[in-house]
């Protein structure tokens, strides 16, 4: 019940405030006090609230005022909420249809079945064109069923069809539940034999298997998923655009924040190929779903903080980079921006590819640090300990590199991570500080990263682009001072 109270938003607030006015004694009624203590409190203790009212003698029975408390704020918020949303007003019209029905008004029942009907396909509330199936059947039995026996078997065709149809949205609400647990959990390659369902499910082989707008926006999401777990984002944009329109064009049947994470893909998508107009558009977009909620807002910017990074390092456009690495505001959001575990784990892994782009490696090492210690069982782990390694080699402080390696294969191990990507690694590592001539142990690793990024059993989902990146750059400071 504290909970509850809690979460009510002020409008809400206010309009049991005016309920209690009126309907509950006053506002100096039991529940409207216990009601305003719990509102009050942010957190709950039985005692303390006993101890509060210990001189009000409804403090003997607390449980049972609390239980009635609750009760009257269930029927002031269904009363409020009926006329909020037109989903809302569908479940008033159905609770009308019911009475009457009970009371034996058939004909005008029918007509409101007919509109909501309507009104239930349009939103696509399936549980709702169910209920309504019922009651036009009870209509055509207090009509009398002779003479509608063919209509009867139609209401039963049209149930049968509403039961695939769900069917249908749950199969793909599942796979999109598994297939993004997959993604936010995966580390170094991708398991081919794992993740053949989301791609070998005869859901995802084609489009016209979906019965559904709902269910369209879960396939949608799950195409888009594939394409970020094989890193697929050479593909054209099509899929993101549609997915985009998709919800654009059904605004009745898609609620506001539905929108963020499908332009959360689609930036990323626009990003990796980087094409700067459309990434612009799909930006402007996601800003306009900026509101009064921190939780959002925190969300907004960590995409457009993470999207934008990536469409920098994409176009190679050191400058810009810089901007956002020294942004107090990104700063702020990376330290006290209250994102979820898995977004400050990625912003770190960005953060610091970026300073390694931009031959800052000094703040790179401040950020590796701080993300290691951060991050100590995250798929990015692989990621920030390589970047560790080559930060050290950069800043030639030999001495540490030494321990860094030993500790790096130490924790890989232990979190079994220690793959060909890292071992190609530590062997350039190795090899490097007993000969310090570089170039060529550089083009055997290049050789050694690509081989392991193009492995067909073995999809890449280890962002390898960043050290590639590093490798040329060193090879060709290097190729440059032993031509001079």
């Amino acid at each position: 019940l504290h909970q509850f109270i809690q979460k009510m938003n002020k409008r809400e607030k206010a309009y049991f405030t005016s309920y209690a006015s009126t309907a509950m004694h006053g506002k100096q009624s039991n529940y409207f006090r216990l009601y305003t203590y719990l509102s009050n409190h942010t957190s709950f203790d039985k005692k303390e609230i006993e101890h509060y009212f210990s001189e009000e003698t409804f403090v003997q029975h607390l449980t049972s005022e609390l239980s009635y408390l609750q009760g009257i704020l269930f029927r002031t918020l269904i009363s409020y909420n009926f006329e909020r949303t037109p989903k809302d007003k569908l479940g008033k019209t159905i609770l009308i249809i019911n009475i009457l029905l009970e009371r034996g008004f058939k004909v005008e029942a029918q007509r409101k079945i007919k509109r909501a009907k309507e009104t239930a396909y349009k939103l696509e509330d399936f549980t709702s064109i169910l209920k309504l199936i019922e009651y036009e059947e009870e209509a055509y039995f207090q009509i009398g069923i002779l003479g509608y026996m063919k209509k009867l078997d139609e209401l039963a065709q049209e149930r049968q069809r509403i039961y695939d149809t769900i069917k249908n949205l749950n199969q793909l609400r599942i796979l999109r539940e598994e297939i993004r647990n997959y993604a936010l959990n995966m580390s170094g390659p991708v398991n081919m034999q794992v993740v053949s369902k989301y791609f070998d499910n005869e859901l995802m082989k084609d489009e016209k298997s979906v019965l559904s707008i709902k269910a369209k926006e879960h396939w949608y999401y799950v195409l888009s998923m594939r394409l970020f777990i094989t890193k697929g984002f050479d593909y054209p944009l099509d899929s993101s655009l549609a997915h985009i329109r998709l919800i654009e064009d059904n605004p009745q049947v898609f609620k506001n924040a539905t929108m963020l994470p499908v332009l959360s893909n689609a930036l990323y998508h626009s990003a990796y190929q980087k094409e700067v107009e459309i990434f612009e558009q799909f930006n402007t977009k996601l800003l306009q779903f900026k509101n009064k909620s921190e939780t959002r807002n925190n969300y907004i910017a960590y995409v457009m903080y993470a999207r934008r990074i990536e469409l920098y390092f994409q176009l190679k456009d050191v400058q810009k980079n810089e901007q956002i690495i020294n942004d107090p505001k990104f700063n702020k959001l990376l330290t006290h921006g209250k994102l979820v575990k898995a977004q400050v784990d990625y912003l770190y892994f960005l953060i610091v590819r970026a300073c390694i782009m931009n031959n800052d490696f000094r703040k790179a090492r401040s950020y590796v640090n701080e993300g290691i210690v951060k991050i100590q069982d995250s798929k990015f782990m692989l990621h920030l300990r390589i970047f560790s390694l080559l930060i050290y080699l950069e800043l030639e402080q030999f001495s540490i590199l030494s321990y860094e390696m030993k500790s790096t294969i130490k924790v890989l191990k232990m979190h079994k991570m220690y793959n060909e990507l890292a071992k190609a690694f530590i062997e350039f590592i190795r090899k490097y500080t007993n000969n310090k001539n570089d170039s060529a142990l550089l083009t055997e690793l290049i050789q050694h990263i690509n081989t392991y990024k193009s492995n067909v059993n073995k999809i890449s989902s280890t962002d390898v682009d960043g050290l590639l990146y590093w490798c040329a750059q060193r090879k060709l400071r290097k190729d440059a001072l032993n031509n001079s």
